[in-house]
């Protein structure tokens, strides 16, 4: 086999149709994609650098460093997901090593030790920005990939596509509204609950509990799921590389590259940047009224993106 060639296969499972369990429980495995996304972008640059003191500078280059590295894990993770023969399937057994790790490396992200230094911080967002990026990439990517697989029929396709972008949705608003309506409650007149610590642990167990959980019921709500038959399993690094080299050389390739990855900075920017501009611009501290004004935003942006996920898988 050529180490470009995509890979061939000998047979595909028997069609059958999909039952609505098996649906909405891998629909559910959305959740975790979409709701660390609203929680990475409200929270955490504000976190280290308001509550904890990092400079901007500082937390927004262990950013890069974080974006820099799922630029490559993430094709990566698919290269090796597409030629596994692990018995719990190629998709199945990465995303049930994600699961089981991400939502730790999620608490973690938002459970500095109070004694380091600026230094410090720095090392332990880099480092655990990292380490989440890096789990929630080994358990996304043959998620998504298993949803183009669960169904050989085209109409089936879509209404897994359409299932996981509704549940996706419902993460994204839950995300955004309980985690201040639960977390950042103001207990005194006046003062804003955003910028006390003691609320960001909590926050981080509480949801990366949640974000384990719904991986998990993805996991387990697929079982019995059949790969297709793998006939060449070339895993060789060098496959890898020839084949992202032959990606990118392609111009309609990366047109589409370039504008998924504008969009997606300019969502992350938003995200990033709005609970900053509600606390010290609009100087708005009451939890009901962020939250409200966050499901506004995303539910605007999200049901954009429903259509975008059901046209896409046609």
């Amino acid at each position: 086999m050529n180490a470009i060639e995509e890979p061939r296969y000998a047979g595909r499972a028997t069609k059958s149709r999909l039952s609505p369990s098996r649906l909405w429980l891998y629909g559910i495995g959305e959740i975790p994609i979409t709701a660390s996304m609203v929680l990475f972008g409200l929270f955490l640059l504000f976190f280290y650098n308001s509550v904890m003191g990092v400079p901007a500078p500082l937390a927004g280059l262990a950013f890069a460093v974080g974006l820099a590295l799922d630029a490559v894990l993430d094709p990566f993770i698919g290269f090796r997901s597409d030629r596994s023969r692990h018995p719990l399937g190629r998709r199945r057994s990465f995303m049930l090593g994600g699961s089981l790790t991400m939502g730790a490396c999620f608490a973690l992200l938002f459970c500095p030790p109070r004694s380091l230094g600026t230094p410090g911080l720095f090392a332990w967002l880099v480092a655990c920005s990292m380490l989440f990026r890096f789990t929630t990439a080994v358990y996304r990517i043959p998620y998504l990939s298993l949803g183009a697989e669960l169904s050989e029929d085209y109409d089936e396709r879509t209404i897994v596509m359409a299932v996981r972008a509704v549940c996706g949705l419902g993460g994204a608003l839950i995300a955004a509204a309980l985690s201040f309506v639960l977390f950042f409650r103001n207990s005194t007149a006046g003062s804003d609950a955003k910028l006390t610590y003691a609320n960001y642990p909590k926050m981080g167990f509480a949801f990366g509990g949640l974000l384990t959980l719904a991986g998990l019921i993805a996991f387990f709500g697929t079982t019995g799921h059949r790969d297709p038959v793998l006939v060449s399993d070339s895993a060789r690094i060098s496959g890898f590389w020839a084949g992202f080299k032959t990606a990118m050389a392609n111009r309609p390739f990366r047109a589409v590259w370039s504008s998924f990855t504008l969009f997606y900075a300019a969502v992350i920017l938003n995200a990033t940047l709005s609970v900053q501009f509600f606390t010290w611009c609009a100087k708005i501290t009451d939890r009901n009224a962020q939250s409200i004004a966050d499901r506004v935003r995303r539910w605007s942006r999200l049901r954009g993106g429903v259509m975008d996920g059901v046209g896409a898988s046609r």
